[in-house]
């Protein structure tokens, strides 16, 4: 039952959510919108991005909490992976030096959406107490064999 409760909230912040993500993204492609206009438009698309983000991740996670997922295991690309995590923060990394160093050839075997929510969560943990200006720092490195 919990999972039923936790799909009809989600279903309930996503469906204004998605309805005003269309809506900023039809005036962002008008050709009559003042560059100031665009410019806060951009803002309120992205923001809409990260809130659409925050619910599946709270949903992800109590999934996690309750012991209801399952782990999809594919062979993924690191630096693909925190590429993607990188530009998903889009401008709250703004003001931060962001410092990558992640081999284009590190693979690993895991779960990409969970691997993906793992590292959202440590670099918005990054941005939020790090003072405006600071660096941070993703790198990722292969391990010897574990044997």
């Amino acid at each position: 039952m919990r999972a039923t409760v936790l799909d009809a909230l989600a279903h309930e912040f996503k469906t204004p959510l998605t309805s005003m993500k269309a809506a900023a993204s039809d005036l962002l492609a008008s050709a009559s919108v003042s560059p100031r206009d665009r410019e806060l438009l951009a803002i309120v698309d992205e923001d809409l991005d990260r809130f659409q983000a925050l619910v599946t991740d709270a949903v992800q996670m109590l999934r996690i909490d309750a012991g209801n997922f399952t782990v999809h295991l594919d062979r993924h690309r690191i630096a693909d992976v925190v590429a993607t995590t990188v530009r998903k923060c889009g401008r709250r990394v703004e003001g931060h030096q962001l410092v990558t160093d992640v081999s284009e050839t590190l693979m690993v075997d895991a779960d990409r959406e969970l691997l993906e929510l793992a590292l959202r969560q440590l670099l918005d943990n990054a941005l939020k107490y790090s003072p405006p200006t600071s660096t941070i720092e993703i790198h990722a490195r292969a391990m010897e064999s574990w044997r």
